[in-house]
């Protein structure tokens, strides 16, 4: 049985924590293609200046973007209450009697988000945005919690970490803040153009 929670609670989740994951995955997004967009001799050289300066190898900031922001993915992506299938690789609903202490979209009265639902807010082929998705969680598995064999470059690259990220924003919008009246989260990221 889920646990009752409470009106503050559902507040700080909806303006600070869930808001801080989707930053995360926009983290990561910036990252993946930081890397598709580097030039061939480029040392990735950074500079960051906040009260010091501090410089060093663009890979110091973009791997922990690229982790938090896959680990954060997964996180959002079981809080709408979606997994996937370990054995087909694929998206699936996440058992709604996980544990009792995890966020469910659920508790602020909504439905789970289906892998149907998931693939459909998508604008392009259905499988693509389901292994996206699933790349995020394969991604959290594999290369993050644990050190096991390599994904698929082939079947699971970059671009679907792009994909993933964008949806992810896309589908916590549509399913959480909308139907709730609230609006989404300004994004923290501008890009110079």
């Amino acid at each position: 049985m889920p646990k009752s929670r409470s009106e503050e609670d559902k507040i700080t989740m909806l303006h600070s924590v869930i808001p801080h994951r989707v930053a995360a995955v926009e983290a990561m997004s910036h990252a993946v293609q930081f890397r598709v967009d580097r030039k061939d001799g480029d040392s990735g050289h950074f500079s960051v200046v906040l009260g010091a300066e501090i410089h060093g190898n663009a890979n110091a900031v973009l791997n922990p973007w690229l982790e938090a922001g896959i680990i954060h993915g997964r996180a959002l992506l079981e809080f709408m209450g979606l997994t996937y299938d370990r054995k087909n690789e694929t998206l699936k609903s996440r058992d709604q009697d996980a544990r009792e202490t995890d966020w469910r979209i659920s508790d602020f009265g909504l439905n789970p988000v289906s892998p149907e639902d998931a693939r459909s807010a998508y604008g392009g082929p259905p499988e693509e945005a389901d292994r996206s998705l699933v790349s995020i969680m394969l991604f959290a598995d594999r290369s993050i919690a644990h050190m096991t064999d390599m994904l698929e470059p082939d079947k699971f690259g970059s671009h679907n970490l792009q994909i993933a990220s964008e949806g992810i924003r896309a589908l916590i919008e549509r399913f959480l803040y909308i139907p709730l009246g609230i609006p989404m989260p300004r994004s923290l990221f501008t890009r110079a153009e």
